[in-house]
């Protein structure tokens, strides 16, 4: 049990709300400790700041995508500080509780974020850092804790800090996907594919291809008119709503809006991708392609070129944003494609999955039925549908969509 100093409130305007909103500010300092926790006092221009100073960045944890996803009231954010006062890490929040009730859930999507921009990890920071959101949010608010680490499953040292802390892992299997290495040069990542992959994107290379990307809403308009000519022929069950990310796209600051790349084949939208490159890591949100883009194999001459655009950029990794051969055979195979034969390109991941931490009987319960009806929703919903999901940034990605 962490020991805490006494707190004090300080009422500050917060420009995501509202004029004339207040938002309240705790500043907690923990005892016989230099580090120290902030809760809840930094504006949206101050949170994008934030994340601007870590590696492990992304738009998951981005005001913006919280505020979107689910609702400006629901958002928590905490700031830890070493004892130079500098910020070691940080982590946004998702609150759901019960009616007339303290019992919920704090979930924090792809956080703690730790690792800062220009310093080698410390994974000492990484322990403070899940010491301090079960302080706040186990400790403090009687809420279940759920983290969703963007770690790999073959970070044991992780792993055991998480042990150790008290967390548990949760049942739900843990993701995978593929993480690409855009530390290669070109040259390496073409000599690693396999004979008929490549053969795929070069004989791509033959159409006569025009590409527009940047981040003007019309280019993100022509991915939504392509993604709906895919979804029209391939009938799959979607788990994000790319009208919600339109939203997303709107409200981030300029260095963080989202990358639209449009492939025309003759003047006409035939593949279009969307990805983000806050920190270190790229993380590819959506790939559409209509018939005719299937037909010229648009898409593997679109995705060579948004690897080169994040590589160009200076990230070292990009995530393809899941794989599963089982229920998304076509998906698993074009992604994985671009690993090479031996997976020299990168690696197939497993996630180090979610981690639970909870001491309130009330909100153990009440996790426990949602988890269990969202679970009989979603299998029913593709038992009905009959056909695969859209696991683009969905359930085989990331777990936003908890």
């Amino acid at each position: 049990m962490n020991e805490f100093a006494a707190s004090h409130s300080t009422p500050v305007q917060d420009s995501a709300h509202s004029p004339g909103s207040q938002k309240e500010e705790r500043v907690i300092s923990r005892a016989l400790s230099t580090w120290r926790t902030e809760m809840d006092g930094l504006t949206q221009a101050e949170w994008a700041e934030t994340l601007d100073q870590f590696d492990d960045a992304c738009v998951y944890q981005s005001w913006p995508y919280g505020s979107v996803r689910w609702g400006e009231g629901n958002l928590s954010h905490l700031v830890l500080r070493d004892g130079a006062g500098a910020i070691a890490s940080a982590a946004q929040a998702r609150i759901v509780r019960l009616p007339l009730s303290r019992a919920g859930i704090a979930y924090v999507t792809w956080g703690p974020m730790w690792r800062r921009r220009g310093r080698a990890a410390d994974v000492k920071v990484f322990r403070e850092a899940v010491r301090a959101l079960q302080a706040e949010y186990v400790e403090e608010r009687g809420l279940w804790l759920r983290l969703l680490p963007n770690e790999s499953s073959e970070e044991e040292e992780l792993l055991r800090i998480l042990a150790e802390e008290g967390f548990s892992r949760n049942r739900a299997p843990a993701d995978r996907t593929i993480w690409f290495d855009l530390t290669r040069s070109e040259s390496e990542w073409l000599a690693a594919l396999k004979r008929k992959f490549r053969w795929c994107l070069k004989s791509s290379e033959q159409n006569a291809f025009e590409i527009e990307e940047g981040d003007d809403p019309r280019l993100y308009e022509e991915f939504c008119a392509v993604y709906q000519q895919m979804r029209e022929t391939k009938q799959f069950v979607e788990y994000v709503d790319v009208d919600e990310f339109r939203e997303i796209h709107r409200r981030l600051p300029d260095r963080h809006k989202l990358h639209v790349m449009v492939c025309r084949l003759g003047g006409e939208s035939v593949a279009a991708n969307v990805s983000s490159g806050i920190g270190e890591m790229a993380v590819g949100f959506f790939k559409a392609t209509n018939l005719r883009g299937r037909e010229s194999s648009a898409g593997y001459w679109l995705q060579w070129r948004e690897l080169l655009y994040w590589k160009a950029k200076g990230c070292r990794w990009y995530d393809f944003s899941g794989i599963n051969p089982i229920t998304n055979p076509g998906g698993y195979h074009f992604k994985s494609g671009f690993l090479g034969k031996r997976g020299e390109n990168g690696k197939d991941v497993r996630k180090i999955g979610r981690f639970d931490a909870c001491t309130s009987r009330l909100s153990a319960w009440s996790v426990a039925t949602g988890d269990f009806l969202r679970d009989g929703y979603r299998a029913l919903r593709e038992r009905l549908n009959g056909h695969q999901a859209n696991r683009g940034t969905g359930r085989q990605g990331n777990g936003a969509e908890e």
